[in-house]
């Protein structure tokens, strides 16, 4: 396949061990769930250590689950990157997670308890509580609390609700990491690593996502228009490939920017084609960057099946 070629590399191996002598594998499936535009996407990204999903500053960048995996040794990471979850009914509609803790297709989602931590380095909780969670009292007060609005709720009720709660329990450790500067992502890795339960592999070994290699070119092209373009036009485009060749040791694409309204193309297009200009670079490189090969990537602006030209 295409997708498997393009993502090929020299450091496949060149013996192949017999079925019986292979090594026990492990692999873990995470979903990557949170809020709109908070680095959902470039944190699957570093964790993979591949661009794979598509990144700009506007809301609603990723659309649809993604899948990444990585492969160290024998064991296999494989992350679903979501859209950006506004409600806890938008998160089980995003990720088809039923109340019972099953996947769609009756895999099941174990949760484990567990302590903070910072960059990758636990930190023990200093401050002790006797704060009991099965309390029936304290359970009707923030019943009663939690049905108010949020204006409603004053710091007094807020405070002695809470006021006896320190850390983060429910969990059995926490990560704070930077996508932006790499900082505790390889321990989040290393952890996820070594919390894996032996199992087959879900993906094969060298193909990173389940995603096509056009529809990977489609969101960075989608990407940079959002990166680049006002809001009220970056949303409303459509993106195609409408060529899609490999010469050789080139692989030339042309993408295609469809707009509802001439006015539209035009404002991607920009002055002088400085606007296009920019956004072709970036597709360009996201594309170098995530194939690992030579490639050229063109752009076309269309409304309607007809070409909008720069206005002179």
């Amino acid at each position: 396949m295409i997708i498997k070629r393009l993502f090929s590399t020299a450091s496949t191996s060149g013996i192949l061990m017999e079925k019986s002598t292979q090594p026990a594998t492990k692999c873990l499936q995470l979903a990557v769930i949170g809020a709109p535009n908070v680095g959902k996407s470039l944190l699957t990204n570093s964790l993979v250590r591949c661009p794979l999903s598509a990144v700009s500053s506007k809301m609603d960048t990723t659309t649809r689950n993604i899948s990444a995996s990585i492969c160290e040794d024998v064991t296999q990471l494989v992350f679903v990157d979501s859209p950006g979850a506004v409600s806890t009914s938008h998160v089980r509609q995003t990720m088809k997670i039923l109340t019972n803790g099953q996947l769609s297709d009756n895999q099941q989602i174990a949760t484990k308890p567990a302590q903070i931590g910072r960059l990758g380095k636990s930190l023990s909780t200093t401050t002790p509580t006797n704060f009991t969670p099965t309390d029936e009292k304290w359970k009707m007060q923030f019943r009663d609390l939690i049905q108010k609005p949020t204006w409603k709720c004053s710091y007094s009720e807020t405070r002695s609700l809470f006021r006896e709660i320190c850390g983060w329990s429910g969990f059995e450790r926490v990560f704070f990491t930077s996508s932006l500067t790499g900082e505790g992502v390889d321990e989040l890795r290393e952890h996820l690593i070594s919390t894996a339960p032996d199992g087959e592999w879900r993906m094969e070994e060298g193909m990173p996502t389940g995603e096509s290699a056009q529809q990977l070119a489609m969101d960075s092209i989608r990407a940079a228009v959002l990166d680049t373009t006002p809001s009220d036009v970056a949303y409303t485009v459509n993106v195609r490939i409408s060529e899609w060749q490999e010469q050789g040791e080139v692989l030339q694409i042309v993408g295609e920017i469809r707009c509802q309204k001439p006015r539209d193309g035009s404002l991607i297009i920009g002055k002088s084609g400085k606007r296009i200009s920019e956004i072709g670079r970036r597709v360009n490189e996201h594309l170098h960057s995530l194939f690992q090969r030579q490639l050229y990537a063109r752009l076309i602006v269309t409304h309607n099946g007809k070409l909008i030209t720069q206005a002179k």
